[in-house]
C-alpha cells in the first residue's frame, strides 16, 4: 500500500475514496493471501448463461437487514449515503468475492464490513471460495450479475479469465470494481501495495543481515496462485541478493499457519542453518516461527517476517524477544471502511461507463517493529473487529 500524509479517521470520515491495492487487498489481505494450491489454478471462461448453481444463488440474495451484531458496533465510521441504487436490482447491496473465505483476516475484514454496512442500511455478500481457487468464485460472481447487485468487487486472480464476466456485468449497468490486482474493465481497483509491503520488508531484513547474519541461509515463501503478488518474492529475493551475500533456498508455496510450520520444518531438516524466514502472510510467519522453535533454534539469532499485519504477529512483536520481529503490516478498519464508503458511493452514481483510466482506491503499509508507534492504534483496531 502507498502510503499517505493524511490521517486514518479523516480518511474514514469522507465519502469518497484515496487514490489502492486486495490487495489485496494486499489483502489481502489480503490479500494477497490464500490457501496453498499446487500450481496457479486454470479458470474456464465464465458462462454468457448463469448456471443453475448461480441462478439458485441469485434467487437466495436477501434484502438488507442490520443484524444485531452491526447494530452493537456502534455508530458508523464511514458516511452513510443517501439514496437508493437505481442500477441493477436497486437494493442496497454490494459483494465482493476474494476467493479466501478460510482466511481469518479475511473473516475479521468481512465482519467489519458487514457491520458498517449494515449501520448505513446496506448489505454485503461475499462469495464462499477458498485456496484462491477461482473456481470456486465464480458461482457466487455470477449470481450477483444476475441477481443484479448494484456494485460487485472480484479479487481476479487471472484477471484475463474475467474478463467476460467483467464486461457482462458492466454491460448491465452494475458496478465493477477490482481487488489487489485488475480487470480491464473496472470503475477502479481496491489495493495495498504488495511490491510496498516487500520493499518495507527488504528494508528491515537487510540491514539485519549484513549487521547480524552476512552468510545466512534464507527460506522465503509463496502464493503462485496470485502472481499479482510475487514481488513478495521474487522482488524481495532480489533486494536481498543485491544488498548482502546471504543465500536464499528455492521457494516452495506456504499460505497458512499450518503450511508454514510443514513446510519450514522440512526445510530445517534440509538445511540445518536456515535462521530467516519471510512467509507469504503473518499465518505463515507464524508457522515458521514454531518450526524455528521446535528446532530449538534461538530467538536472538533468529529474524522472520510477514505481511498483513496479524493481531497475534504484531502483540509478539510488541512484547520483543521472540521469533517474530517484522510485520508489513495494513489497517484492516481503514481497508474495510474504504472498501464501504466506495461500494456505496460507486453503486449510487449515475456512472454508466468505466473511466478510461480507473482509479486506485490504495491504504498504507505500515513497518511493524519493537516499539513502533502504529502498533496501538492497529491493537485498538482489531478490538472493533471482535
Amino acid at each position: 500500500m502507498e502510503s499517505h500524509s493524511e490521517p486514518a479517521e479523516a480518511r474514514r470520515r469522507r465519502s469518497i475514496g484515496l487514490s489502492l491495492s486486495v490487495f489485496a487487498v494486499t489483502v489481502i489481505l489480503v490479500a494477497g493471501c490464500s490457501s496453498t494450491p499446487a500450481a496457479s489454478p486454470t479458470m474456464a471462461a465464465p458462462s454468457a448463461q448463469p448456471s443453475a448453481e448461480a441462478s439458485a444463488q441469485a434467487s437466495a440474495v436477501p434484502d438488507a437487514t442490520p443484524t444485531p451484531e452491526a447494530s452493537a458496533a456502534g455508530a458508523a465510521n464511514v458516511v452513510c449515503p443517501d439514496g437508493t441504487p437505481t442500477r441493477g436490482n436497486g437494493k442496497k447491496q454490494f459483494a465482493w468475492a476474494i476467493g479466501l473465505s478460510e482466511l481469518p483476516i479475511i473473516q475479521s475484514m468481512q465482519k467489519r464490513i458487514t457491520q458498517q454496512a449494515a449501520l448505513c442500511g446496506w448489505e454485503a455478500l461475499y462469495d464462499t471460495g477458498s485456496g484462491a481457487n477461482i473456481q470456486s468464485m465464480i458461482p457466487s460472481v455470477e449470481a450477483w450479475v444476475t441477481a443484479g447487485v448494484p456494485s460487485i468487487t472480484v479479487a481476479p486472480f487471472e484477471p484475463a479469465a474475467w474478463e467476460s464476466l467483467a464486461k457482462r456485468a458492466v454491460d448491465k449497468g452494475l458496478i465493477w470494481i477490482s481487488y489487489n490486482q485488475s480487470t480491464d474493465t473496472r470503475y477502479g481497483t481496491f489495493g495495498f501495495g504488495p511490491c510496498d509491503a516487500a520493499k518495507k520488508v527488504a528494508e528491515n531484513v537487510i540491514p539485519y543481515i549484513n549487521a547480524n547474519d552476512p552468510n545466512a541461509e534464507i527460506f522465503i515463501s509463496t502464493n503462485v496462485a496470485n502472481p499479482s503478488v510475487a514481488c513478495k518474492w521474487d522482488g524481495l529475493k532480489a533486494d536481498i541478493e543485491a544488498a548482502t551475500s546471504a543465500t536464499v533456498l528455492p521457494f516452495q508455496d506456504a499460505n497458512t499457519e499450518t503450511d508454514g510450520l510443514t513446510i519450514m520444518t522440512a526445510v530445517l531438516q534440509a538445511h540445518p542453518n536456515v535462521s530467516i524466514g519471510i512467509g507469504t502472510n503473518d499465518d505463515v510467519a507464524r508457522g515458521i516461527a514454531r518450526a524455528f522453535l521446535a528446532a530449538g533454534k534461538d530467538p536472538a539469532k533468529t529474524y522472520v517476517a510477514g505481511f498483513d499485519g496479524s493481531e497475534e504477529n504484531i502483540k509478539q512483536i510488541q512484547t520483543g524477544g521472540g521469533f517474530i520481529k517484522f510485520s508489513a503490516a495494513i489497517d484492516l478498519i481503514d481497508l474495510a471502511d474504504l472498501m464501504v464508503t466506495k461500494s456505496m458511493e460507486l453503486a449510487l452514481s449515475d456512472a454508466t461507463t468505466p473511466p478510461a483510466d480507473p482509479p486506485s482506491f490504495d491504504v498504507p503499509v505500515y513497518s511493524i517493529v519493537n516499539g513502533s508507534p502504529e502498533i496501538d492504534k492497529l491493537l485498538a483496531d482489531f478490538a472493533l473487529l471482535k
